[in-house]
Formats: structure tokens, sequence, C-alpha cells
């Protein structure tokens, strides 16, 4: 019953409690976004961060709460309901198409994180230090290999409520992974690339480990002392061996550090309280991508038992209070293991240490898994709105149902192969799609809807929300477009 709701079959009943209730709202909450927000620390400085951050989730609250009273008002229960029941079709069409880009964005953060995640994996498992250029250690054609063996085969039900079983899964990977990051922060050195052959002036390997290593194969190179060879390699070999074991080769530490020095500058192992960097654009919207719950605010209100108002607002600041603390901590024992030197993936700075830590193994394993189940349930709602805007009257068919379908994960697949980074996805959609959905449709809705004069003060800090969201999305947009240039 709680999945048909989820996708606005509204049931007749409640019947669900209190606490199962905060668990599916949070299930909506919980997401990829968890990834990003350390890299939005990293560009804010952490008073800024968690300023930005409790305002997101204050708005997000109170845009929850207008949409309560709607809910009242109107006895709809459906998000693209109250956009017909505010402007008719133009309101619900607005609604569907934001619904829509929501959801793309997460499909593509998702398999964002199998293009990054995966070829760590199977590196890991086959005992390899870095990328030898293999096809099957190419994030691409993983990605593409995981959408036809895995994700195509379960979006082709008309109905995937037995996916519903893995909510408990994806939340439980979600606290697991940010037990980890705090546990890594103090096991993680500062600065990150710390080895006896690491030259952290130049970034390179010294001249003099190279000299000597030369002169020691010279030395042996006639018929006479093979013997000698032969111990020379057992040597180089074991000792490359147990570097591996424990930390990364030399030549892949110059390769990846000049990587991330040309991004992020040299790595500063001091805690900003404050920070604008160039990438600041990218922050607000991550956090707006991170909240987003609203779609599933009213459907999970349509099932609570004993459903009033000011219950389910209890329900909604228990979840997103969770989301917050679970949020805070992740991106901040993050950001405090790496400082500037922070990806847009959090989970990629740890391939930088020791790939092959059986912690890190396992949650890289719990989260690629959670994110490929995910993808479909994920995929319902987003074909079910793009049905609805190409073939709105037309009753089920399943000519259409795999022609969507196809469109959608081929689409998707598109973005992720070219696209340059998640960072790009928490951004634009984070700017748009999700601050629609949070910040302005709500509050549209409400001041065409709500009988109140335009003077009373609901109407006056609607219209203001709804002028800061406008102002955020458009400096945002404005920022990350001028970035490019």
């Amino acid at each position: 019953q709680r999945k048909l709701s989820v996708y606005h079959h509204e049931p007749a009943t409640g019947t669900a409690s209190f606490s199962i209730s905060v668990f599916n709202l949070m299930n909506a909450i919980l997401g990829s976004g968890i990834l990003g927000l350390a890299y939005a620390m990293a560009q804010l400085g952490i008073v800024l961060f968690f300023v930005c951050s409790i305002l997101v989730a204050f708005l997000a609250l109170y845009a929850i709460h207008l949409l309560l009273i709607l809910c009242e008002q109107t006895g709809v229960k459906a998000y693209e309901k109250l956009g017909f029941e505010a402007f008719g079709l133009p309101g619900r069409i607005t609604a569907a198409v934001c619904i829509l880009m929501q959801n793309i964005g997460a499909m593509c953060s998702y398999l964002f994180i199998v293009k990054y995640e995966l070829p760590n994996v199977l590196m890991t498992f086959m005992g390899m230090a870095n990328d030898d250029g293999s096809w099957y250690l190419n994030g691409d054609y993983l990605v593409v290999i995981v959408t036809v063996a895995i994700i195509l085969p379960l979006a082709t039900f008309k109905n995937i409520g037995f996916l519903g079983y893995t909510s408990g899964f994806s939340i439980s990977c979600m606290f697991f992974f940010t037990g980890v990051v705090i546990a890594k922060k103090f096991v993680i050195p500062c600065p990150l690339f710390d080895s006896p052959s690491f030259d952290h002036n130049n970034m390179s390997v010294t001249a003099e480990n190279n000299s000597h290593l030369q002169l020691e194969v010279n030395q042996f190179t006639t018929a006479e002392n093979v013997t000698s060879i032969a111990q020379v390699m057992l040597r180089n070999v074991t000792e490359m061996f147990d570097l591996i074991k424990t930390d990364l080769p030399a030549s892949f530490l110059v390769t990846e550090s000049e990587k991330l020095s040309e991004e992020f500058g040299p790595q500063k192992c001091v805690a900003k309280l404050f920070a604008l960097t160039d990438r600041w654009a990218y922050s607000i919207p991550t956090m707006t991508f991170s909240f987003v719950c609203h779609t599933a605010v009213l459907p999970i209100y349509a099932e609570i038992e004993r459903p009033t108002p000011a219950r389910m607002q209890k329900v909604a600041n228990t979840s997103i209070g969770l989301c917050f603390v679970l949020y805070s901590l992740a991106s901040l024992f993050g950001y405090l293991t790496f400082y500037n030197w922070m990806e847009a993936e959090m989970l990629l700075m740890y391939s930088y240490v020791n790939a092959s830590d059986v912690m890190t193994l396992i949650v890289r394993l719990t989260v690629l898994l959670a994110v490929v189940l995910t993808v479909p349930l994920t995929h319902f709602p987003a074909r079910k709105a793009l049905t609805f805007l190409i073939f709105p009257d037309r009753d089920f068919s399943w000519k259409i149902h795999l022609g969507i379908m196809t469109f959608l994960l081929s689409l998707i697949n598109v973005l992720v192969i070219f696209v340059p980074s998640i960072r790009e996805v928490f951004g634009i959609i984070g700017a748009t799609a999700s601050t629609m959905l949070v910040f302005i449709l709500p509050c549209v809705f409400f001041l065409k809807i709500d009988p109140r004069p335009m003077k009373s003060a609901k109407k006056i800090s609607a219209a203001v929300m709804m002028c800061v969201g406008l102002c955020l999305m458009l400096e945002s947009l404005t920022v990350i477009v001028v970035g490019y240039f």
C-alpha cells in the first residue's frame, strides 16, 4: 500500500504508524546527495555550510507546511493534482515536468556512482593498483552493462512494489556509510600523499631514487650475475606488493596528486570556517537536491493513521531532522578528512588512500547495490510523468510502457557518459527542478489556492520564500553557466 501511494494511487484509509511514516519519508529524502555535501562544505567553509543547510532544511519544512494546508483545503493528495487545482492543466504539466527532471537527475546521479565506483571495486578484487586501460574498467561501458543487465529488466515490470523492500537496505547503507566516514577521519593522514619516495614540493618521484634504481639495474646486467638480477627483482616485487597492500604506488601518487593539485591547489590540512571558492554556486543546489521529498509528502500523509496536518508535520520534522544529522556528520567528517581536496563524489577520495581496505570496499559494494536497485524505483514515477505529458488520455499500453522506458534509460546513459561529472547533476538539477519543487511551486500553489488575503502573514511569507527560491535559482544557474566560459 505504501508503494502504491507513493505513485499517486491514494489509499482509502490510513494505516501507517508514525514511525513507519518517518521511515518512508526518510527513504524519499536520503539519496546520492549525501555524497556531494562534503564538496559543498569545501566550497563554503564549515560555518557558511551549516548556515545554508539549516536555511534550506527550514525552508523545505515550511514548504511542507504549506502543502499540508493545501491538502486539507482541497482534499488532494498528489503534487501534480495540486498544480491542477491551482492553474488547471498548465499547472499539472509544470509539476509533472519538474518531477520528471528531478527523477532524471536522481537516476543520473545513481549511475554516476556506478561509473565512478564499480571500476574501483573491480580493480580491488583483481589486485590492481591502477587502471590499465582495459575495457572492463571503463566506467562508461560498465554503466551500459549494468543498465542492460540489471536495471532494464527490473524497469520493464508494470508494478515494482517488490522493490520497496530495498528501502530499508538503502537507509541502512546511508547510516553505515556515515559511520565509516567518521571512523576514517581518525585513520587517514593529512597530507594525503605522504610517502618516503614522494616529494610533496614538486609532486614527483625524486630524481635521486630514479638514479639509484637505474644504477642498481645496470650493475647486474651481465650474464654471470643472473642470480643477483633475480634477487633484485624479487626484492623490488616484494616491496611493491607490500606497498600495494598498505598504500598506492608512488607513480600513481604522482599522477593523482598532480591532478588534485591542479584542480584544487595544494592540500591545506586546516579546516576553513568561512570560504567562498569559484565553485560555491554548486553548494546550495546540492543541498536543495538532497532535501527533495515534497512529491512524496502528500501520498505518505494519505496513508498515515489518524491523519492531521500537525501529525504529518511532526513526521516531516523528524525525518528531515534525522537526515540533517546524517548529512551533517558525513559532510563534516568527510571534509575534515580531505579538507580542500574534495571530489564532487566523496567516495572517490578514498580511492587515493587504500582501495583494498575492507571497510571501504564494503561501503562501495553496499552503495553500489543500493543505487542500482533504486534506479528502477526512481524510474517508475519518471516514466509515469513522461507518459502523462505525451499520452495524457491513453490507457496502459505495453508499447508505450516499453518505449518510454527505453527512451528514459537511453537518455540517462547518454547524459552519464557525456556530462563531465556528478557535480553538474547536483548543480543544474538542484538549481532548477529541485528548487521548483521545494521552494517555488508550493508557494505559488499556496498563493493561488489559499483563500486568505494577500496581506496575511502566511501569504507574505509564501511570497518571500518564492522570491528567495527564484533568486537562488537564477543566481546559481548564472554562476554555473558563466563558469563554463
